[in-house]
C-alpha cells in the first residue's frame, strides 16, 4: 500500500515540477470562471431564441437576461484583468 506524501516534503529535485506549480491562482480562476460564464450565457441565448421548440414569455425573459449578461461579463472580465495587473 502506498503511503501519502506530505505536501511540505520535496519528492522532486529542486527546480522540478511540484504540487504548487499545478495550483491555479485566484486571479486565474476568476478569469476562467468569467469566460465559462460568458460562454454559458451565449449558449442559453442561442437555446432561448433559436433552438427552443416552444416560445413562452418566461423563456424570452430568461434569454434576454442572459443576452445582457453575455455583454456585461466580458466587459467586467476585461476591467478585472486590467486592474489585477497592478496587484
Amino acid at each position: 500500500m502506498l503511503s501519502p506524501t506530505p505536501l511540505n516534503s520535496k519528492p522532486f529535485s529542486e527546480g522540478s515540477l511540484t504540487l504548487t506549480n499545478y495550483l491555479m491562482s485566484l486571479k486565474g480562476f476568476h478569469i476562467l470562471f468569467i469566460t465559462i460564464s460568458t460562454l454559458l450565457c451565449i449558449f442559453v441565448v442561442l437555446w432561448a431564441f433559436v433552438f427552443a421548440s416552444y416560445s413562452e414569455m418566461s423563456l424570452r425573459v430568461f434569454g434576454g437576461v442572459c443576452a445582457v449578461m453575455a455583454i456585461i461579463l466580458p466587459v467586467y472580465g476585461i476591467r478585472f484583468y486590467r486592474k489585477s495587473r497592478e496587484i
